[in-house]
């Protein structure tokens, strides 16, 4: 009898737990079209990476908080990568598309369908990158990295507020 209170208790708080999760995140991602714009044209935002899609290979959920943070006078990348490369690095803390840049180029377009296009091309790593972040006007964002040295991943989250 105890037992199937307990199973009963258990099973309440995780279905609303789930149910209460949606509207957080939604609350989260909540960016208005001219906000997004703004941060945009002034590069300044922060990508928060929910899902890894390497090349080959299944999609991954990513549990601990990836991101990739631009200002106008730096770009600091914290993602996973899963996937080939060519090139290891000599250190095994340098693992992932982890990295801080000053050298980079930044453009950035309006797509169809209230769409943002963000194009960055970083030029002071020895594995030369390039980020192209698809904005919907809601925050949604997908991020396709492409590298010299490694296949190319594709990340999917959102524009932090």
């Amino acid at each position: 009898m105890n037992r199937s209170i307990t199973l009963r208790l258990f099973f309440v708080f995780f279905v609303s737990s789930i149910t209460a999760t949606p509207e957080f995140c939604v609350a989260q991602k909540s960016n208005s079209s001219e906000d997004l714009f703004k941060k945009i044209s002034g590069k300044r935002f922060t990508f928060i990476a929910e899902q890894a899609i390497p090349l080959k290979g299944p999609m991954r959920v990513l549990a601990s908080p990836y991101d990739v943070i631009i200002t106008p006078d730096s770009l600091v990348s914290f993602l996973p990568y899963f996937g080939f490369s060519q090139l290891a690095p000599l250190n095994t803390d340098q693992g992932g598309i982890m990295f801080s840049s000053v050298n980079f180029e930044y453009g950035y377009s309006k797509q169809k369908k209230d769409k943002l296009a963000v194009l960055i091309r970083v030029m002071d790593q020895q594995n030369s990158y390039q980020f192209s972040f698809t904005i919907s006007n809601n925050g949604n964002t997908s991020l396709n990295i492409s590298s010299s040295y490694k296949d190319p991943i594709l990340f999917r989250g959102y524009i932090k507020n």
